[in-house]
């Protein structure tokens, strides 16, 4: 079986403006009280971090066989890399992932005893590493050069398995996206999806696609071809953007008019942009805020993340090698929760986090997310919610630093109401790593090119509501 790729997904990271840090002194100056709040709390967890990935074959279950090589032959504009094992190596599954640019190839059921990481001396392959962290698969992580990586074609044969390299032949030259569907004039309906597809001429693949919808106070990004549905009538732009392996760009764009879809019931449409959203005013002229409306909370708990302690760092200077790692997997945990009321069942939630790890480690998050609470006659009302995360770490005794990340988080909890005040006990999963950026002036190895931070924690949270 042979498989062509690849196909990119694109996770794009930007700092967050410093001024938010602040928070992290009131957040130090509790951290007594919260280490007595968070002691009683403690949750086993393990954690881990998977790519977003495509599958492209999967074969059936096998047991456990043993990898017994890993080549690689290197010609003039291509490179070929081969498995050989004991046993057959047909289940298997291949991601494609952007930024930067990597090939992985997992192989279940299969064991592997060499080295962690390879050097290569390929001008299309930078790196090779093998990950062994799951019982049950070994992982290959091949770091292709340019913008969007290079060509391959994978062919598996019985205990092999080939993977060839390889630039494509065209000459150097810009991409020519052009968008194909929908054509000119036609009219698109609320509510009703669209396909949008294009092609591409000239460049030099593979290529990174984007398609761009903007208009009505509305931008949203995508990465794959197919249907679009907007929601509300109006002019909208749409854009389509290409980058090939040599990180040169161009966009094709085209303006669509959207109708009402008239076969929909009037009072289901959504709202026109520019409809008026009637507001509830008070005798001075003022809006009225709906009851509740701001809550700040407190929250302390325990945070455990099993995979933290996986990362592993040798590095050599004067003394020689000195091998470091990460101590303490559990983690008192401070965070300041501001919490605005949308609706009697929907809130919207920041948290400000500080995370005390050990005296060498700082480790902050900020998360924003909706929080959805069941209506219930009683005082008690459970909740669920879900938030996206921004984090940054540092760690003082380990040469060069960790970049700052997104990820994501879900939890559920319950709130128990006593006037304005409002306490609270949740258990929240985050999925989180941090990639590592080695220095400059020392020579290090890592059995991870990132720190796996995921875990679980149990928090208490007492809150005042404006």
């Amino acid at each position: 079986m042979i498989i062509s790729g690849p196909s990119h997904k694109q996770t794009q990271k930007e700092p967050l403006h410093t001024a938010l840090f602040r928070i992290r002194a009131f957040l130090r100056v509790s951290y007594l009280a919260a280490s007595i709040v968070s002691a009683i709390f403690f949750y086993p967890a393990a954690g881990c971090c998977n790519d977003e990935a495509i599958t492209m074959e999967d074969g059936s279950s096998m047991g456990a066989i043993t990898i017994t090589g890993l080549s690689q032959r290197d010609a003039e504009d291509s490179t070929t890399i081969r498995i050989t094992a004991e046993g057959s190596l047909n289940s298997y599954k291949t991601f494609d992932l952007f930024n930067p640019p990597r090939l992985i190839v997992d192989l279940t059921g299969a064991r592997f005893h060499g080295n962690d990481l390879y050097r290569s001396t390929s001008d299309l392959i930078e790196k090779v590493y093998v990950e062994r962290d799951h019982p049950d698969k070994t992982r290959f992580v091949f770091y292709m050069a340019g913008i969007t990586g290079v060509l391959y074609s994978i062919d598996q044969t019985g205990s092999t398995m080939t993977i060839d390299f390889y630039l494509d032949k065209n000459a150097d030259s810009p991409p020519v996206p052009k968008i194909e569907s929908p054509g000119a004039n036609t009219v698109i309906h609320a509510g009703r999806p669209e396909i949008f597809s294009g092609s591409v001429t000239d460049g030099n693949r593979p290529f990174l696609s984007q398609w761009v919808f903007s208009g009505n106070q509305m931008r949203y990004i995508r990465y794959e071809q197919g249907p679009f549905t907007f929601d509300c009538a109006g002019t909208y732009e749409v854009a389509y953007l290409v980058t090939d392996r040599d990180g040169e760009m161009a966009s094709d764009s085209i303006t669509v008019s959207v109708v009402d879809n008239p076969s929909a019931d009037p009072a289901s449409r959504p709202d026109k942009p520019g409809t008026q959203i009637r507001e509830s005013k008070g005798s001075d002229g003022h809006i009225k805020w709906p009851e509740d409306f701001l809550g700040i909370s407190l929250n302390a708990g325990s945070y455990v993340s099993g995979t933290s302690e996986d990362f592993v760092l040798v590095a050599t200077g004067d003394l020689g090698q000195e091998i470091l790692t990460l101590t303490g997997r559990n983690s008192t945990v401070l965070a300041i929760n501001p919490s605005f009321k949308i609706a009697s069942f929907l809130r919207l939630d920041l948290y400000a986090g500080q995370f005390f790890v050990n005296r060498d480690t700082d480790l902050f998050f900020l998360s924003a997310g909706p929080r959805f609470i069941f209506p219930t006659k009683q005082s008690v009302k459970p909740y669920v919610r879900c938030a996206a995360v921004y984090g940054r770490l540092d760690c003082t005794n380990m040469p060069g630093r960790f970049k700052n990340t997104y990820g994501w988080e879900y939890g559920y909890g319950i709130i128990v109401s006593r006037s304005n005040l409002e306490f609270g006990a949740e258990m929240f999963y985050r999925d989180i790593s941090f990639d590592y950026e080695a220095p400059l002036t020392q020579t290090v190895d890592t059995n991870h090119d990132y720190i796996d931070f995921s875990g679980y924690s149990v928090c208490a949270s007492v809150a005042y509501r404006f």
